[in-house]
């Protein structure tokens, strides 16, 4: 699995209720399957799960946990 090289996004017209809606329905799905979850790390291509995390709220609703990030510790970070 390797990343996809960068490139810029087009602006969204979202005064049109085709591209609101498809943008709705994608934070819908976010919400749903990502948000609050535990997220592992990654190293070599595998996932790594720890017992220590980084907690991430959202800035404009800080109650709401955004999700839980693994902290690597100085052995796996070699």
């Amino acid at each position: 699995m390797g990343l996809m090289p960068f490139a810029n996004e087009a602006m969204t017209d979202f005064s049109i209720a085709a591209n609101r809606e498809k943008m709705e329905s994608a934070i819908a799905k976010v919400r749903k399957e990502w948000l609050g979850n535990d997220h592992a790390l990654l190293i070599n291509g595998k996932r790594v799960k720890t017992k220590r995390f980084i907690e991430r709220h959202n800035p404009g609703n800080t109650g709401e946990l955004v999700g839980r990030v693994a902290i690597a510790d100085q052995k796996l970070a070699q």
